[in-house]
């Protein structure tokens, strides 16, 4: 029922090796992005289309819905953080969230997730 959804996409340069549908932070500068490595920091938006490498500009979904690569199995309605491989996984406390999960999934899954951050 839920599908991708694309309300507001930013470029960026990537800062290191970056997959497609995972999970961004900004890097050291408000230009640059990296992987997401766990919920310790706040999480930026999802990277879209297409795997980047060092340098390259990439597109981040920071509003709407947007699908997302699992690191384990989530329910519906989860909140959403990243794992250490900027995958996403249920958020315990005190994490930063991406958003709310719109379906279930298990490992390696593509799932819609709803932005909307916030830390639990």
């Amino acid at each position: 029922m839920f599908g991708k959804t694309t309300i507001i996409a930013k470029a960026a340069n990537a800062e290191s090796i970056v997959q497609e549908k995972t999970l961004l932070v900004f890097g050291a500068n408000e230009n640059n992005v990296k992987p997401a490595a766990g919920g310790t920091a706040l999480i930026l938006g999802i990277a879209e289309f297409t795997t980047a490498r060092t340098g390259d500009q990439i597109t981040i979904l920071v509003e709407g819905i947007g699908e997302v690569v699992l690191g384990g199995p989530v329910g519906i309605t989860d909140p959403i953080t990243a794992d250490a491989d900027a995958k996403g996984v249920k958020a315990a406390a005190t994490n930063y969230i991406i958003g709310y999960a719109m379906k279930a999934g298990v490992k390696d899954d593509i799932i819609p997730v709803m932005i909307s951050r916030a830390k639990i």
